[in-house]
């Protein structure tokens, strides 16, 4: 079939033609589809051109008008045409979380996942459609906007400052960076600290990706003049943790990490005005609408909220 057959067909006259065949009236027809009765006349002009007929003509007897043999095999086709747009107007992607399948891919960064993970898990676990699967894919910082593209992952999670600007997100996250510790330790006892007092201890960082959550900290320590004793660093947060439980050391962490883990930790507020732990989630901008991807988004957001 040549396509270039129907390039003089607009859509438009069809809708027209369709409503003249049900009314065989010019000036009810223009009236169905609110334009004027001049303006259908026009139309009703060009598809006699189009398709080489006069597809209506003047009744004998009373008003109205007939329909020509040509008009007449053309009712069927029309009338068919007519649901398939009604249907191409009105279908829209559905995604029923009870009953479909479907495959979820997420990039999680390190310090994401300690918040998002477990909770996300054990929620999928609750539902009552096993066919719901999250596939939590390795997470590689200057790959992101190729995977969104892609479509080799539907969502990524990491530090607001790591991510990709210009894409539709949502802020999970917002909370303040507290110094940790073990159960014991000297600190236990003070209620705060000093500025001098947290640059002479032992700290610990956490290098998270090509950007770290410890790098923007010392960036604020100095413009303050400042700069800590670091003692070693740690590629994961709760190996972190772990590390604190049996030493003497320190880590600046976000407080939702301390209190979320199971490591018996402890903390206090920083004596200074640090970069606040900001968790946000990105998404393709052609998936803003997808049923499937919007329900798993509305669903994490709750869960950390």
């Amino acid at each position: 079939m040549d396509a270039s057959a129907l390039h003089h067909l607009d859509l438009n006259l069809l809708v027209s033609l369709h409503k003249l065949f049900e009314y065989k009236n010019v000036t009810h027809a223009a009236q169905a589809i609110h334009i004027s009765q001049p303006a259908l006349s026009a139309q009703l002009a060009k598809l006699r051109s189009s398709f080489n007929d006069p597809l209506l003509i003047p009744a004998i007897e009373g008003k109205g008008m007939v329909l020509t043999e040509k008009a007449e095999a053309l009712i069927e086709p029309l009338k068919n045409l007519m649901h398939c747009l009604y249907v191409i107007h009105d279908t829209e992607p559905k995604f029923d979380p009870k009953k479909d399948k479907r495959v979820f891919r997420i990039a999680v960064s390190d310090s994401a996942s300690v918040s998002i993970v477990s909770p996300l898990i054990q929620f999928l676990s609750d539902l009552p459609n096993n066919q719901l699967q999250i596939e939590f894919v390795q997470y590689h910082q200057s790959k992101i906007v190729q995977q969104l593209a892609q479509d080799q992952i539907d969502l990524a999670i990491d530090l607001e400052n790591n991510l990709p600007e210009n894409f539709p997100s949502l802020l999970l996250m917002d909370e303040d960076l507290v110094l940790c510790f073990r159960q014991g330790h000297q600190l236990q006892k003070k209620k705060s600290i000093t500025m001098e007092e947290y640059c002479s201890l032992e700290h610990i960082v956490v290098n998270t990706n090509e950007m770290n959550l410890a790098g923007y900290t010392d960036i604020v320590l100095q413009s303050l003049g400042y700069k800590r004793f670091v003692r070693h660093s740690i590629s994961h947060f709760l190996l972190a943790a772990e590390c604190l439980q049996h030493t003497d050391y320190v880590c600046t962490l976000p407080c939702n990490l301390v209190e979320g883990t199971h490591f018996n930790l402890h903390f206090i507020e920083l004596p200074f005005q640090s970069i606040r732990y900001r968790l946000r989630m990105i998404w393709h901008p052609k998936h803003q609408h997808n049923p499937s991807i919007q329900w798993l988004r509305e669903e994490i957001f709750g869960l950390v909220k």
